[in-house]
């Protein structure tokens, strides 16, 4: 496969955004300078962009990773007459949208917590209404690409597109790169969304191991270069899934190091890296770059949510990559939900274009202050109520504490049984894994039990393993 050098990257934001200066080609005196290059530039629309030395195209050939069906699709004949739908002087004979005189909604108001009204009227909220471009509405795509060029800065050329919660994107990406023909690799433990969209596909998984910086390169890459020896008849992969900050279940987040180890052996082995990001709003310091930043080669797909900082019911995410890889997943959208619901990227892209970037990032510092007092919380409880009877690793992002329970073989029976005797639910460590093995471990939330009834639940959790030594 096509591959190109990595870059030197510096968790130093200077030397990270010179680097993307040199790859510009532009004499920019100053990272202020090139910030706002790079914001005007994506505030064109697409029509009116000429390309810009350093973010061309990948010369990648996807066509070696995508599954024979995701290949055969095609655009769709009726969604391709949209864009001249708007124009006044056509007489629109095509389209098999319906007459909106016939829709009872004439607009809706939303109020946030602050007590700001949001009125959503007129054409605003008459394209919600309607069928809408795949891709998403413009007013949306514009505002997260800019979010999106700000945060990551993607040094090829790259695409989005909304999806209904980054839950769908993933699966549609499974879709396009999986089959009963190929492998994947996963973080051991993993999110089980997406074991349930993998393990039906047929093909051979293999899970790496991982530790308190994320996934163990090491053995990636004894795995990759013993991988006829290890796995004999199995295709090498093509693929290796990730999630990078605030890890479902173990809460690890993956050091900067490894997510340049990473990367270098995505290129070593020609591999897709799909980094599937949920938390990357819940992250309670600084953040590492994202493997996307890091993409000179056109190798990452990147999976963004909406769900865990504004609301899990709007299931809004997004997708993005390279142009032709997010392409198959629009043609995927167009054959089955056409796109994401008007009604909840409308109300979306009115909350943020209200508040603009600034206002979002201040929502995300509030939300980050109010996980990271329930991680302490919990923390807390876990030490006072279990004290060595159990060991973890303190998470720097999301949700969750992943406690090995010593003494303990199969956490499955113990929450199943006596956990849920106790009244308190846990979910065990073996919901987590591809393989049947029991497992020690189990997944405790913080996010939404009260406070103050931490020290109780830890308290019952206690009584369990109790009951686990008498028995023994």
């Amino acid at each position: 496969g096509v591959q190109a050098s990595l870059p030197a990257f510096s968790s130093s934001h200077e030397l990270h955004f010179g680097e993307r200066r040199r790859m510009l080609g532009r004499h920019v005196d100053s990272v202020g300078h090139f910030h706002k290059f790079v914001r005007l530039y994506f505030r064109i629309p697409l029509s009116l962009r000429r390309p810009v030395r350093g973010l061309s195209s990948s010369s990648m050939d996807y066509s070696r990773f995508l599954r024979a069906e995701s290949q055969r699709r095609q655009p769709s004949a009726i969604r391709s007459l949209q864009k001249f739908m708007k124009d006044p002087e056509i007489l629109n004979l095509g389209g098999g949208n319906p007459n909106p005189q016939g829709f009872p909604f004439a607009g809706c108001s939303v109020r946030l917590k602050d007590g700001t009204v949001l009125d959503i009227e007129g054409e605003e909220f008459a394209c919600a209404l309607q069928y809408s471009p795949t891709r998403g509405l413009e007013t949306l795509v514009q505002w997260i690409r800019t979010y999106h060029e700000e945060m990551h800065r993607p040094p090829t050329a790259w695409d989005i597109c909304v999806t209904s919660g980054s839950q769908d994107a993933l699966a549609k990406a499974f879709d396009m790169l999986l089959d009963d023909n190929s492998s994947l690799i996963t973080e051991n433990p993993t999110y089980p969304g997406a074991l349930a969209a993998i393990v039906p596909k047929g093909c051979h998984i293999t899970p790496v191991r991982t530790d308190s910086d994320g996934m163990d390169i090491d053995a990636l890459q004894d795995t990759l270069h013993s991988w006829d020896t290890l796995h004999p008849g199995a295709a090498k992969p093509r693929v290796v899934y990730t999630i990078p900050n605030g890890q479902n279940p173990s809460g690890i987040t993956m050091s900067t190091e490894r997510r340049q180890k990473l990367y270098r052996v995505a290129q070593e082995h020609d591999l897709l890296i799909l980094e599937d990001d949920p938390y990357y709003q819940l992250v309670f310091g600084d953040r590492s770059p994202s493997l996307q930043s890091m993409d000179v080669d056109g190798r990452v797909l990147r999976f963004d949510s909406f769900s865990k900082c504004l609301a899990a019911g709007f299931r809004i995410g997004y997708i993005s990559g390279p142009e032709p890889l997010v392409e198959r997943v629009q043609l995927h959208m167009q054959a089955s939900a056409l796109h994401t619901s008007g009604i909840s990227q409308c109300l979306l892209s009115s909350l943020l274009n209200h508040w603009g970037i600034d206002g979002f990032n201040a929502h995300v510092k509030q939300l980050c202050d109010m996980y990271r007092a329930r991680r302490d919380k919990m923390v807390e409880s876990v030490r006072t109520q279990l004290g060595d009877r159990v060991s973890f690793d303190v998470p720097k992002a999301g949700m969750f504490l992943w406690l090995r329970l010593k003494g303990v073989v199969d956490s499955g029976a113990l929450v199943r049984e006596k956990a849920v005797a106790e009244k308190v639910v846990m979910v065990p460590g073996d919901v987590f894994q591809f393989s049947s093995e029991p497992s020690p471990f189990v997944r405790v939330s913080y996010s939404v039990i009260r406070e103050d009834l931490m020290d109780e639940a830890m308290r019952r959790l206690a009584r369990v393993l109790d009951q686990t030594d008498s028995a023994a």
